[in-house]
């Protein structure tokens, strides 16, 4: 038996993505959530690369969450598209109903089955945020 080692997925937002934090948002538009799972051993057998992203409005207590996954793409608005080389592009899209007056607090987990990381490190306690204006 051949035993491999393990990438841990990191998580990468894209540029529009990251300005979401310093940007106010219009009140009751949609938000779109991008970016780059990097893995670069996700395509062994024993492994199934997925990408979850909580969200909730600012002072609710529990988080919605959508799963992407990269063995799905039966419907492009629920997977990883695989850009090769262990790179895999998501696009979530926060509902508008969601964003209100103060903002939206989010957070995303990529898991391989073996690994888990989350963005941002201490999503518990600092997730990531944008802020709404009606």
């Amino acid at each position: 038996m051949e035993l491999h080692g393990n990438d841990k997925p990191v998580i990468v937002r894209d540029e529009a993505t990251v300005a979401l934090s310093s940007a106010s948002q219009t009140e009751g538009l949609a938000v779109t959530i991008s970016g780059t799972v990097v893995d670069r051993d996700a395509d062994l057998p024993e492994q199934n690369l997925q990408l979850t992203l909580y969200y909730r409005h600012v002072g609710e207590t529990g988080y919605t969450e959508i799963t992407h996954l990269d063995d799905d793409c039966g419907n492009i608005n629920n997977c990883l598209v695989d850009q090769g080389g262990g790179n895999y592009a998501f696009n979530f899209t926060i509902p508008s109903s969601t964003v209100l007056n103060p903002g939206v607090e989010y957070y995303l987990m990529a898991s391989d089955a073996l690994l888990t990381t989350y963005g941002p490190v201490e999503f518990h306690q600092n997730p990531y945020m944008t802020s709404s204006v009606g």
